[in-house]
């Protein structure tokens, strides 16, 4: 079975955050998002500190997804505020675009693969660095000295990517031809070649075998301790939340009902009513 190494991402500077370990990062307040008669997210709070791997969890349809999709711009919340601090500063997320978000240093994975099928897998991550890119359309489209020389440096950290996710076998290969696994191993390729202050990760274990999710925990763990990587993470296999988190957020009809560590919110009575007691059942 692969096991990473800690020296594996010692040689690129992959955490983009300014900030201390277990300051703020990420503070939603009173965070509201309806679709028509459905309320989504009703009143929302969470504080996400540098350093840690912060759970969010609930059943089906609670909310989660919905909140991770206001945190990085694909919706954008009716009621509340979304802060996220780095570069020395805090940023309003609410009115920004997705593209300004992920500049800012947030990344993330989706629940349903979002990846070009027909391209290589060395394509899609070279995508992950497009936010990085700054030189300009002529030089681009005359391939001019300027674009060449930061081509190859963003090549550069992709193949460091590549390196620490073990996909060399693959780099060539288009993603539509290769097992699903490994096709959530590239997505979280391409979140890691965006350099993020924050990853969101969705349902990172879903579908996947005994093997592939140990490969994956293994990854994120090593994420999160060697590059003190803040990940905030949706997964339904409680397990493996329970084992990993710092810190987690319980959700039901888009309402936080528990939130602090594994011990106390695995005992919560809401809890156990709400989610763990239907999973145990």
């Amino acid at each position: 079975m692969l096991s990473p190494t800690a020296t594996s991402i010692h040689s690129f500077e992959l955490n983009t955050s300014t900030l201390a370990i277990g300051e703020t990062q990420l503070r939603a307040a009173d965070v509201g998002l309806r679709f028509g008669g459905l309320q989504a997210l009703d009143g929302v709070d969470l504080n996400v500190r540098q350093g840690d791997i912060h759970a969010v969890i609930g059943p089906n349809g609670a909310g989660k997804t919905s909140l991770l999709n206001c945190i990085s711009g694909f919706y954008r919340p009716r009621a509340g505020s979304l802060e996220f601090r780095n570069r020395g500063r805090a940023h309003d997320l609410v009115h920004l675009s997705v593209p300004n978000i992920a500049r800012l240093g947030v990344a993330r994975s989706f629940q349903n693969l979002e990846l070009f099928k027909h391209m290589t897998v060395l394509d899609n991550l070279m995508l992950g660095r497009h936010s990085h890119m700054r030189h300009e359309l002529l030089s681009s489209l005359v391939w001019l000295g300027p674009a060449r020389r930061q081509e190859a440096r963003q090549r550069a950290l992709v193949e460091e990517v590549i390196d620490f996710l073990r996909l060399q076998p693959a780099r060539h290969r288009q993603v539509g031809s290769l097992a699903y696994g490994l096709q959530k191993r590239v997505e979280l390729g391409r979140a890691l070649c965006m350099q993020p202050a924050l990853l969101l990760l969705d349902e990172p274990l879903a579908g996947m075998n005994a093997e592939e999710k140990d490969w994956m925990v293994r990854h994120i763990l090593d994420l999160n301790e060697v590059a003190r990587l803040t990940v905030l993470i949706i997964e339904h296999d409680m397990s493996v939340i329970m084992d990993i988190s710092h810190r987690i957020t319980v959700l039901n009809f888009g309402r936080v009902i528990a939130d602090g560590n594994a011990a106390g919110v695995s005992a919560a009575p809401a809890v156990i009513d709400a989610y763990l007691g239907v999973v145990d059942s």
